[in-house]
């Protein structure tokens, strides 16, 4: 029976047609093609339908099982960021071999990133790729720094560069090939004891360093090339004569590292010209290194040597620079530390530099 049939004999009670007893064995016999629901229900009730007719409907159809309820929906998966950055800026960065991500200002951070490794790339022209090993695991960024060092090529034309500026600072290496100066020095012996002299010096294809005082005489010594010799007639006195040899190595190293004969010896090929971006020229060869270190000006300040076998080394410094000639410029202080226990050295201070002799 259907719903609508089931009401309507009820109306018929209600006329008197027909009783309940009748109804219930109506639907005992024909059964019921509706189920027992709550609106189906509240529809006899309000028919007039009997608590027995009621639970008959409900043994012969009960109502269907309510659906489940739906299944939470899956959490959000866990994520956090990855903040890095790079020197120098500007560089690209990528994420596990994607797309390649640019900083600004040297910095890039990466957000929704669920918890684990990541493998990160980062990439700068001229400079060497660096590549690092991050993981993710806590809603607090996961901070990374790094230095790109720049590829020997690139050094290489830094260094180009860098060593067109110093000659040009000088006024050119030519004009460092020939010059006279005048002052005075302090020599160190390698005890540590300390004379101080008059100091001339005359620069050219034949170079002569003269020391003098008074009370010691004159100690003179004439260089061509990498070969010195003490100067013939030029004698110390004979209460002098123990400073002879530290005189004589004192004026051979201001002969191989004063600032003409560096940048001669560095700029006449033979040499790696290289920079790491900074204010630093490194010039080196098979048998030797030059670290120079440069002011704003690019100006050399100092002088790191050392031979390739480590037996010889030397620090020099430059400063006081003077014009001369036509715009060059020469340090007036020239100071040169040997290795040693005690200072050991000169230090030469000019009054007058010149390109010729008057």
């Amino acid at each position: 029976m259907t719903l609508t049939g089931v009401v309507r004999m009820l109306s018929g009670v209600k006329q008197g047609i027909t009783d309940h007893p009748r109804v219930l064995a109506f639907v005992n016999k024909r059964g019921i093609d509706f189920a027992a629901t709550m609106e189906n229900m509240a529809a006899l009730t309000a028919a007039g339908a009997t608590q027995e007719l009621l639970d008959r409907v409900i043994a012969l159809k009960p109502p269907p099982p309510r659906p489940a309820p739906a299944p939470p929906p899956p959490p959000k998966p866990v994520t956090g960021k990855l903040r890095v950055s790079c020197e120098p800026a500007e560089c690209g960065v990528s994420l596990n071999g994607g797309a390649e991500q640019s900083t600004s200002g040297g910095k890039l951070e990466i957000g929704e990133l669920p918890y684990q490794e990541y493998g990160l790339e980062f990439r700068k022209s001229g400079y060497e790729a660096r590549r690092e090993k991050l993981r993710v695991s806590s809603e607090n960024p996961t901070e990374f720094s790094v230095i790109l060092q720049p590829l020997p090529e690139t050094k290489a034309a830094w260094g180009k560069q860098l060593m067109t500026s110093v000659l040009s600072a000088v006024g050119g290496v030519a004009a460092l090939k020939t010059m006279y100066a005048t002052g005075g020095a302090s020599s160190w012996n390698e005890q540590g004891s300390q004379s101080e002299w008059s100091f001339h010096v005359a620069i050219g294809t034949q170079s002569v360093y003269e020391l003098s005082n008074p009370p010691s005489g004159t100690f003179s010594m004439t260089c061509q090339g990498e070969t010195c010799n003490p100067t013939k007639g030029k004698n110390l006195k004979k209460n002098a004569a123990g400073e002879a040899a530290a005189l004589n190595t004192n004026l051979r190293q201001f002969h191989r590292y004063h600032l003409g004969a560096v940048l001669q010896r560095v700029s006449a090929g033979g040499f790696q010209i290289s920079s790491d971006g900074s204010r630093h020229l490194l010039a080196s060869s098979g048998a030797e290194t030059y670290d120079i270190t440069l002011d704003e000006a690019n100006l050399p300040v100092s002088v790191k040597y050392r031979s390739s076998d480590g037996l010889a080394s030397a620090t020099v410094t430059y400063g006081d620079f003077a014009e001369f000639g036509n715009g060059a410029k020469y340090p007036r202080l020239t100071s040169i530390a040997l290795p040693g226990e005690k200072q050991h050295g000169i230090r030469a201070k000019f009054d007058a530099v010149s390109p010729s002799g008057k």
